[in-house]
C-alpha cells in the first residue's frame, strides 16, 4: 500500500501489479534484438477510503493526477535505501 496526496487529500492506494521496465535491444544481430517493454503498473484507491470512488474517477479523468499516483508508486518501488553511515574508529 502507498499512501497519495493530492492537493491536500491523502488516500492510501494498492498495488496489483507491476512489470518491470526492459529497454529492449535495438543492436547485434537481428535474431537478438527485441522491443522495449513493460513499465505498467496496475493500482486501485483503497476500498476502504471514505470517498474512494470519488477519487478514483477524479484521477480517471485527470491524466496529471494518474501519472503523480503512477510516477509516486514506481518512486516508492524503486527506493534504493540510504546507506548505513560508516562507524566511528
Amino acid at each position: 500500500m502507498t499512501t497519495i496526496t493530492i492537493l491536500d487529500l491523502e488516500f492510501d492506494v494498492i498495488v496489483d501489479s507491476i512489470t518491470p521496465y526492459d529497454v529492449g535491444r535495438s543492436s547485434g544481430p537481428p535474431e537478438d534484438c527485441y522491443p522495449p517493454e513493460g513499465g505498467e503498473v496496475e493500482w486501485h484507491i483503497d476500498e476502504d477510503h471514505p470517498i474512494a470512488e470519488f477519487i478514483q474517477t477524479a484521477i480517471d479523468n485527470n491524466e496529471s493526477w494518474k501519472n503523480l499516483v503512477e510516477d509516486t508508486i514506481w518512486e516508492k518501488v524503486t527506493d534504493e535505501p540510504e546507506p548505513p553511515e560508516p562507524w566511528d574508529d
